[in-house]
C-alpha cells in the first residue's frame, strides 16, 4: 500500500450520477498522492498545532471525554509545545502544500509526537512518518524506541512492533489522562 501511496496515484471523489443523491465526501476522497514529508520549520508551528488539535477532537473521542480532549488540546497555547517542535527530529507530512501530519523524534530513542489531521487519517501517513523517525534512531544508534501513546493509538503502534510496558495517569490543565508506555527492541542482544 505504502509503494501504491509514494508512486502519484490519483484518487478523486465519487462522482455523482445525473439524478442520485449527492454524497458526502471527507478531504482524502480528493487528495492528489504522492505525499510530501520534510522537516518542519518555524513557519509550520500555526498548522502543527491545528493537526494536533483536529486529531485529538477527531480520533479520539471514543477514549477520551470532551473535557479530557480540550484539556489535552490547551497543551498547543502554551510556549513550551512551539518550542519543543524545534527540538530533535520534527517532520510535516504534507499534500498539495498543505501540513497535514506532523511526527517528533526527541531525544533519538524516543518518538514524542505522531499526529494526523482527522481527515487524512486511514491512508498510511502515520507508517510513512514512523519509518522513518524509526529509520533515523537506528542511524543514531538506538537500541530501542519509547513513546508515550494515547488509548487511540496503541493499535497502531502495536502494528509497528511495540509493546506496552507500562500504564501512566498524566495530568493536563488539571485533568486526568491515561496514556500507555510503550517499547520496541530495534537491536536484539
Amino acid at each position: 500500500m505504502l509503494r501504491k501511496l509514494l508512486t502519484g496515484r490519483k484518487r478523486t471523489a465519487q462522482r455523482k450520477q445525473p439524478d442520485a443523491p449527492a454524497q458526502h465526501t471527507d478531504a482524502a476522497e480528493s487528495i492528489d498522492l504522492p505525499f510530501a514529508i520534510r522537516p518542519a520549520t518555524p513557519a509550520d508551528h500555526a498548522a502543527i498545532v491545528r493537526i494536533f488539535e483536529d486529531a485529538i477532537d477527531g480520533l479520539a473521542a471514543e477514549q477520551y471525554s470532551a473535557r479530557q480532549r480540550k484539556a489535552w488540546k490547551k497543551t498547543a497555547s502554551l510556549p513550551a509545545f512551539r518550542e519543543s517542535l524545534d527540538e530533535g527530529i520534527t517532520l510535516v507530512a504534507e499534500n498539495a502544500g498543505q501540513p497535514i501530519a506532523f511526527a517528533q523524534l526527541h531525544p533519538s530513542d524516543y518518538l514524542r509526537m505522531l499526529y494526523v489531521s482527522a481527515d487524512w487519517s486511514g491512508l498510511g501517513i502515520s507508517t510513512l512518518l514512523y519509518q522513518y523517525l524509526e529509520d533515523e534512531a537506528r542511524i543514531a544508534g538506538a537500541r530501542t524506541l519509547v513513546t508515550d501513546a494515547s488509548l487511540r493509538a496503541r493499535r497502531f503502534f502495536e502494528q509497528m512492533g511495540f509493546s506496552v510496558s507500562g500504564e501512566q495517569k498524566v495530568k493536563r490543565q488539571g485533568v486526568t489522562l491515561a496514556r500507555l508506555s510503550m517499547q520496541k527492541v530495534l537491536v536484539k542482544d
